[in-house]
């Protein structure tokens, strides 16, 4: 939860600064460098939240919990990036990052974002616990059978068949339009599978 909050935060911080102004697309890599920067400046926010609903769940290792707020995401999506630009070191790629700057990162969020993560963590925890909009029954009650069409599987298969139609009938759509302009269309899709796809949906 509190990385997901730090991330809704990082976005928002990003679209309001790049609609007035400071953000400009000419300028290369200043979304992306302002967008970690400020997803280490909002892990107080993270830590509050997740601090938060810590307490309501009746948590009891805090410290656990804020190290794995401020470690498992970030860990997970820099670890990635950090392989993804070694094999580009190897490739001998000029769009690798440089070393240095890989590890300025990991001292930014060591020395910044923990810390900052942490500080949110303990307000969040000390604070009242959420409260629940509705209290538990102690009593059980039966619960009624459900209909077939509101079991797992129906329910999975219909929705998932509304998005995978519409994604068929863009494919076509996008295919017939270039092959009447002459131009060249490539799909993932085979174009018989496509058309035979289109043709079931007349």
């Amino acid at each position: 939860i509190g990385s997901g909050v730090q991330i809704g935060a990082t976005a928002l911080a990003c679209i309001v600064l790049s609609v007035m102004g400071m953000l400009s697309p000419a300028s290369r890599g200043s979304l992306i460098g302002a967008g970690v920067s400020l997803f280490f400046f909002f892990g107080v926010i993270g830590g509050y939240y997740s601090g938060r609903l810590y307490r309501t769940f009746k948590g009891m290792a805090w410290k656990r919990a804020a190290f794995l707020t401020s470690t498992l995401y970030p860990g997970l999506i820099s670890s990635t990036c950090f392989v993804l630009n070694f094999l580009l070191w190897h490739a001998g790629s000029s769009g690798a990052v440089p070393f240095s700057y890989m590890c300025a990162l990991l001292a930014f969020w060591v020395c910044v974002s923990l810390p900052l993560v942490f500080i949110g963590f303990f307000f969040g925890f000390r604070k009242q616990p959420y409260e629940y909009s509705v209290r538990t029954n102690k009593i059980p009650r039966p619960i009624p059978s459900q209909l077939w069409y509101m079991r797992t599987g129906p329910s999975m298969l219909l929705a998932g068949i509304f998005t995978f139609w519409s994604c068929i009938y863009r494919a076509l759509l996008h295919l017939l339009r270039d092959m009447g302009e002459s131009n060249i269309h490539t799909v993932l899709i085979p174009v018989p599978g496509v058309c035979y796809l289109g043709d079931m949906l007349r």
